[in-house]
């Protein structure tokens, strides 16, 4: 079938379309060795210095920076694209996003990595994870990648042997690379014919996350792109989807938020304290009128049975922005007086609004001179003051909250 609109109803494909034989020994003594060097060399190129790669930067857009190199063995076709972010997050937490050892768990994959993914099955798996090392997989899958650009390239799919390896970065951190590179498996032919996808080449394609070492609970997320799209698209065009598909790296943070929320107790509707009950803001503390347009935002970890009211969509958005562990939080919490609201035996931490009362707090207001110090250069002048209103505390954008409160946390 040759038309996007009649092979595109053929994907999903069932889990039984593959036929695959056992595989032999050798075959799978084989299979482990690829998978090891494959590993290695993701790791390898996407060091942005001293990896061998001569990354150019070509974009940097707020959180993530796009980069392109050139093929380190000139290859005719090979294109090498990269995308880095910075993500507050466990090492744990990523790991548990790209689990893909049975199909079921990589259709689930698909979904949530939809951007650009049409279907995925797994066709071996030869390592699987233990208890004794629960990070550690090797495994062959098919994918179905969506073009960038549908009515002027085509969708193109690939074969590739995976390897998921837990190892130990500079300084002690803890590292983990998720590492693909093509393989020819006779169980899965080219399939032009039949789905109209053509076959493309990836020669190392992958994620390698970073411990960060100068921000505790934050991680390094590199996004390598390494491949030889077969046919003969523009280089402008292949760099422009490349950048677009490199993008999909800024949805692990909030594929992050939603687990983390999925894992608390989601309050039902009866839970929660009408809103013409309430009478302020919980984060900045502003008065609500009569006409004041009111938000409720559940809290599901650290509040017990609780609901927090908010007078703007920003202050409610702040709710669902989880950080993690920092000396200072406690202490932020305990000279707010929340020390008694606030249950700590889970290892994640509030969101920046369960702390969010240090905006009123004493302490708060003590700092306010360090704070100001800080992130002048991102603040409105009329925060240039160590008294802050509560208007002018409900007039900040999230991104400034968010700055506010970081730079707290860091003066503590």
């Amino acid at each position: 079938m040759s038309s996007s609109s009649s092979y595109r109803q053929s994907l999903p494909l069932p889990p039984n379309f593959f036929t695959c034989p056992p595989l032999r020994e050798d075959e799978i003594k084989h299979m482990k060795h690829l998978a090891v060097t494959i590993a290695t060399e993701v790791v390898e190129h996407s060091q942005l210095r001293d990896g061998g790669v001569a990354w150019t930067l070509r974009a940097d857009e707020g959180n993530m920076r796009f980069f392109k190199a050139p093929d380190p063995l000139h290859r005719v076709g090979a294109h090498m694209f990269m995308s880095v972010v910075e993500v507050a997050g466990t090492l744990d937490e990523v790991i548990d996003l790209f689990r893909t050892d049975t199909t079921f768990k990589a259709k689930e994959y698909v979904k949530r990595f939809g951007k650009g993914l049409l279907d995925a099955v797994n066709l071996y798996t030869i390592v699987d994870p233990t208890p004794d090392f629960p990070n550690e997989k090797i495994a062959a899958t098919w994918f179905a990648m969506k073009s960038p650009f549908d009515k002027i390239v085509a969708n193109r799919d690939c074969v590739m042997l995976e390897c998921q390896h837990e190892f130990e970065w500079t300084a002690g951190r803890r590292a983990w690379v998720r590492g693909l590179q093509s393989v020819a498996l006779p169980c899965c032919p080219d399939m032009q014919s039949t789905l109209g996808l053509v076959r493309s080449t990836q020669y190392g394609v992958g994620h390698v996350v970073l411990e960060s070492l100068d921000r505790p609970g934050y991680l390094q997320i590199s996004f390598l792109n390494h491949f030889d799209v077969k046919g003969t698209p523009p280089e402008w065009l292949i760099e422009l989807g490349m950048k677009k598909r490199c993008k999909s790296i800024l949805d692990i943070e909030l594929y992050l938020r939603e687990d983390r929320l999925g894992r608390g107790v989601v309050l039902s509707p009866g839970d929660f304290v009408p809103l013409t009950r309430r009478r302020h803001c919980f984060l900045c503390r502003k008065r609500f009128r009569p006409w004041t347009k009111r938000s409720n935002s559940a809290c599901v970890s650290a509040f017990v049975h609780a609901e927090l009211p908010f007078c703007t969509p920003n202050h409610a958005q702040l709710a669902l922005e989880a950080t993690y562990p920092h000396p200072a939080h406690q202490l932020c919490m305990k000279e707010a007086g929340m020390q008694n609201k606030v249950y700590l035996a889970s290892r994640f931490t509030p969101s920046l609004t369960q702390v969010g009362a240090f905006f009123n707090s004493k302490a708060c207001r003590e700092t306010f001179g360090v704070i100001m110090d800080a992130v002048k250069n991102n603040m409105p002048t009329c925060m240039y003051s160590e008294n802050i209103s509560s208007k002018q505390l409900s007039d900040l954008t999230y991104d400034q909250l968010k700055t506010l409160y970081t730079a707290y946390i860091e003066s503590l």
